[in-house]
């Protein structure tokens, strides 16, 4: 009875956490509808649709490593943060590997699975392959927040990002349709991925982290072209 007073106490935010990101990620569908029409709409769904279908990958990856990263907190702090760098490399390359096909063959991939009568998805479908990296970096911050309890401040991350891409759809998707729902998103994302988690101290030294997965690995890779390693 004490361990689920204890499991309740902590996760009902993460509940919460969870509504509000569904509804940071699906709220500029319903103003499309409402501002633009069904056509549109139907384009967004459709490229969408394409980059959400690799959201399993991140999520079977951190279903296998976690524990090795969980465990070892206790036991080496340093080793937990150097163990998180190395996630985020991997959600980083994960990133690259999938995201860059879709940009440069969004018009062949829309062609080949819906034919020419949703071509107009390509250019949607290039611009929304960048999704992808805050879906990546998202899950693996996830794994930070757990290890760390820090659920309620998740919730409140959600709630700022959720108000602000809202706000940024209305003000947007008027002026610059589709793109316009694509930016807000990425703002959006951006704010609660880093921007808010930069200005708060306990979770300063992720952002660190995770800056460091996404650029030394390529510092590593430029220093082996050079013949330095």
């Amino acid at each position: 009875r004490d361990t689920a007073k204890i499991l309740l106490k902590d996760s009902w935010p993460l509940l919460l956490s969870s509504i509000l990101l569904m509804v940071q990620a699906r709220f500029d569908q319903i103003l499309i509808k409402e501002l633009l029409s069904f056509k549109e709409l139907g384009i967004y769904v459709v490229s969408l649709s394409l980059v959400e279908f690799w959201g399993f990958i991140p999520m079977i990856l951190i279903s296998s490593l976690s524990p090795s990263i969980i465990s070892i907190r206790e036991l080496n702090y340093d080793k937990y943060l150097e163990r998180l760098q190395y996630f985020y490399s991997l959600m980083f390359f994960l990133f690259i590997i999938v995201a860059v096909p879709i940009f440069f063959f969004a018009d062949f991939i829309i062609r080949l699975l819906y034919g020419d009568k949703f071509l107009e998805a390509g250019s949607i479908l290039s611009l929304m392959a960048f999704r992808l990296f805050f879906t990546n970096m998202g899950v693996a911050r996830g794994l930070f927040i757990l290890c760390e309890n820090l659920f309620f401040y998740s919730l409140v991350t959600m709630a700022v990002g959720s108000f602000v891409n809202i706000l940024l759809n209305i003000m947007l998707i008027p002026y610059f349709n589709l793109k316009g729902a694509i930016f807000s998103n990425y703002i959006s994302f951006f704010i609660t991925t880093f921007l808010l988690d930069f200005f708060y101290m306990p979770t300063r030294k992720n952002v660190i982290v995770m800056l460091k997965g996404i650029f030394f690995p390529i510092i590593r890779i430029g220093v082996v072209i050079n013949g330095k390693y």
